[in-house]
């Protein structure tokens, strides 16, 4: 298999540096055009993979995902649902749908208009009851099925607990976000503009450098012309899934003839004592954080197995670009580790294995579709396409996330002598942050998926 070894020396410099938070200044990129006027937008890669999905099981709700924002303090009607407005208005992929043009899904971008924010007040009932009805009617929201191509792919729901306490629950289709667009974006813009329209001023945010539509544009014509690079990486991909085996982890049941998606989530929790020290194990090898939880992760995997060879992936934000970071919409990837647990070796030898194939894995990322053997309407993935069953993915069973992606957020409102206050909570440490995130979760999809509860 292949391995971070076939790195030139210049890019494995970059790398690492980047992995531990240094500054990394590479030539600017030309930047990324707006897309063709008089036709729609073509669907980025990782929503064809989405799209494809969800007219597959359409009933099973596979990506209907939930968020929740909390306000501790008086709420001023007007300027939220305002807010939320500007918000929908700013990104156009929240007034997006997607058809089918001749049998293929375009994205079809519709004209701003204020959205419809209802309120529920639930303070008629006893404030025991408030909290259960409030996720009652959220988790409802979210069980409903998405039209793609009629819409809306984006429901809210304001609801009062107490004078001094709303949460925004929101309900959406995974094709038009990730979690990365609500805690890095929908998150301090929401509270920038609340402010402002809640002050009686002109929000003063800078519009979004690109719109989704624009970036899937130019994601797909970058496939459609790749270069030596692209083909460089379609290369070390070949050789790295060469001969992949299928995972025998053991279960306590037959799988069904077509994946149900009735899987959970398993929080782990790690104390910050042993967070500590698995730190510093990876600061005196060289590697960072995720490099050793993965090794971890590893021998736990070749031990439920009997696998020497363990492969699984792992979700990261494809947002390499700098006028990426403010748009919202579907921008994960995932890249595919496979560590080598043959002959023994001792864990400090595995973090080394581990650290290498991260670094190559990471430097020669491909989208996921190139890995997954989805059927893509684009054709580029095909290089690498492997064999597909109904009852579940192959490589995606073994799965590692690490923690980051959120679904709850808390709010408290300005200080009279400062500035809004807020918290960002990552397990349980908690720092001073412009947004806040209470709540980590998995991608693993539930078919009905639960609002978390917002205690």
């Amino acid at each position: 298999m292949a391995g971070a070894s076939d790195l030139s020396s210049a890019k494995r410099a970059l790398l690492e540096r980047a992995l531990r938070g240094g500054a990394v200044r590479p030539e600017a990129p030309a930047p990324i055009a707006g897309r063709p006027e008089g036709r729609p937008a073509r669907l980025s890669i990782g929503q064809e993979q989405l799209w494809f999905f969800s007219r597959l099981s359409p009933e099973l709700g596979v990506y209907n995902e939930g968020a929740t924002l909390r306000r501790r303090g008086p709420v001023d009607l007007d300027a939220f649902r305002r807010a939320f407005s500007d918000v929908v208005r700013r990104h156009e992929i929240w007034r997006t749908t997607f058809p089918t043009v001749d049998g293929v899904p375009v994205q079809r971008v519709h004209p701003p208009r204020p959205f419809e924010l209802p309120l529920t007040d639930l303070t008629h009932l006893p404030p025991a009851r408030r909290e259960a009805e409030a996720v009652r009617l959220a988790t409802a929201d979210a069980r409903e099925p998405y039209d793609l191509a009629e819409g809306p792919l984006v429901r809210a729901r304001l609801t009062r607990l107490a004078d001094d306490d709303h949460r925004l629950y929101l309900a959406l289709h995974h094709i038009v976000f990730d979690g990365v667009s609500l805690y890095r974006v929908l998150l301090p813009e929401i509270v920038a503009l609340y402010e402002a329209h809640a002050a009686g001023r002109a929000p003063d945010l800078p519009e979004p450098a690109v719109q989704y539509a624009d970036y899937a544009e130019w994601q797909q014509a970058q496939w459609e012309r790749p270069g030596p690079a692209v083909a460089a990486r379609l290369d070390y991909w070949r050789r790295q899934l060469a001969g992949v085996p299928p995972a025998q982890l053991p279960a306590d049941r037959e799988r069904p003839p077509v994946q149900r998606f009735r899987g959970a989530v398993e929080h782990l929790v790690i104390e910050r004592e042993l967070a500590g020290a698995l730190r510093a194990l990876a600061t005196r090898h060289g590697c960072t954080l995720f490099m050793a939880l993965a090794a971890a992760f590893t021998v736990l995997l070749q031990r439920y197995s009997g696998q020497d060879d363990v492969v699984f992936g792992t979700p990261i934000d494809d947002r390499g670009r700098p006028e990426l970071q403010s748009m919202i919409g579907f921008c994960l990837n995932a890249v595919v580790l496979r560590v080598d647990a043959g002959g023994d070796p001792t864990f400090e030898a595995l973090l080394a294995r581990a650290r290498e194939v991260t670094l190559a894995g990471l430097t020669t990322r491909c989208r996921s579709s190139a890995w997954s053997g989805s059927s893509s309407p684009s054709g580029t993935p095909a290089a690498t396409r492997s064999s597909r069953s109904c009852s579940g993915s192959s490589r995606r069973r073994r799965r590692w996330t690490p923690p980051g992606a959120c679904t709850r957020w808390t709010w408290a409102p300005a200080r009279p002598s400062s500035t809004s206050t807020w918290s960002r909570t990552s397990g349980r440490r908690a720092t001073s942050a412009a947004a806040s995130c209470t709540t980590a979760t998995s991608s693993t999809r539930r078919r009905s998926p639960a609002w978390p509860g917002t205690g």
